[in-house]
């Protein structure tokens, strides 16, 4: 039986925003300019402030940096991002390789949904041995950026839907999947499968996880939660 784990990355797997880890070090390595990295971080400082919402925030920080790689050398491109994952120590969670070979050992293939660029997504599947990645619609390509920014995983329904696509195309039932997330933007997916593990302490978000059989988790106790819940099927 095939199924699959679809794993939200920031702040779920990942102590951070690996979107703007790489970013900065794409500036200390001269890829991209001090301003550039600036006007990027300034669009993340107005989502924190409450200015903009989280779709519009994702939209314009994708649609930015998109235009900042236009005419940049593709190779290059390539070779400073793995470096940076190579090179760089990524702050996964504690619990993170634990909960990957976990997964692993019960049959699940394992694919990231995160809003990191192809390209980042692509070399993050690979860094972590994982089965696939669902990024952004956009990729460098032949020294060129492709266009179409994949906006559905801009949203909590567009995201389910990603997930509800991908999975019809492979003939797997979402009931035999799971899923984890940490932010409001996760729980329609979370609601989708089979089991949805949810990693928040926001009251907002726990709010819309009531009532639902999402199972709410803490850093400290997810892979505990996750292996009673692998045992019972």
């Amino acid at each position: 039986m095939k199924k699959f784990a679809f794993l939200d990355f920031d702040k779920t797997i990942y102590d951070g925003h690996i979107f703007f880890d790489w970013a900065r070090y794409l500036r200390k390595r001269r890829f991209i300019s001090f301003s550039q990295l600036v006007g990027l971080e300034g669009l993340f400082a107005q989502y924190k402030l409450g200015v903009l919402g989280y779709a519009e925030t994702a939209t314009k920080i994708s649609y930015s940096f998109n235009q900042m790689l236009v005419g940049k050398d593709f190779d290059k491109a390539v070779a400073l991002s793995r470096s940076f994952l190579v090179g760089e120590k990524l702050r996964l969670y504690k619990f993170t390789n634990e909960l990957l070979q976990l997964l692993k050992d019960h049959g699940f293939k394992i694919c990231l949904v995160t809003n990191e660029p192809d390209l980042l997504a692509e070399l993050l599947k690979e860094e972590l041995n994982l089965d696939d990645a669902l990024g952004l619609g956009w990729r460098l390509r032949d020294g060129k950026v492709e266009q179409g920014i994949l906006e559905d995983l801009f949203t909590a329904e567009g995201k389910r839907d990603l997930i509800r696509d991908y999975l019809n195309q492979r003939e797997i039932e979402p009931a035999d999947c799971i899923a984890m997330g940490d932010s409001a933007n996760d729980i329609e997916m979370l609601k989708f499968v089979g089991r949805g593990f949810l990693l928040s302490r926001q009251e907002k978000v726990l709010q819309k996880a009531k009532g639902t059989e999402i199972e709410v988790c803490t850093k400290d106790n997810v892979l505990e939660k996750v292996r009673a819940s692998l045992k019972t099927t």
